[in-house]
């Protein structure tokens, strides 16, 4: 817990003064041209990832990536075109296979 205390106090007095314009700017509006779904894995960091910084991706996570058994497909898929069209204009996907290596 310290070392988080530690990192938000970086971020409000060094990082935030640092790049408060940029802060302030984006604070009005997100325009995110991608809709970015994962799974809660703490090890993803889709932000890191992708090289990309406040509001420039709208990050769905869901456990194990997966959809729920009584939640129909279609109204997932209907969730998320409706998000790449009204906030993003792409939609990604990524799963364990992308970054975990299998055995068989």
């Amino acid at each position: 817990m310290e070392r988080l205390l530690k990192g938000l106090n970086k971020f409000q007095f060094q990082v935030f003064p640092e790049r408060r314009e940029y802060y302030e700017r984006v604070a009005t509006s997100q325009k995110p041209d991608v809709l970015f779904v994962t799974c809660g894995d703490s090890r993803i960091d889709p932000e890191l990832l992708t090289q990309s910084g406040p509001g420039e991706i709208f990050v769905e996570r869901n456990p194990e990536n997966l959809i729920p058994v009584y939640c129909h497909f279609q109204n997932y898929l209907g969730m998320c075109l409706t998000q790449v069209g009204t906030v993003s204009q792409h939609f990604v996907g990524l799963t364990h296979w992308a970054f975990v290596p299998r055995s068989r």
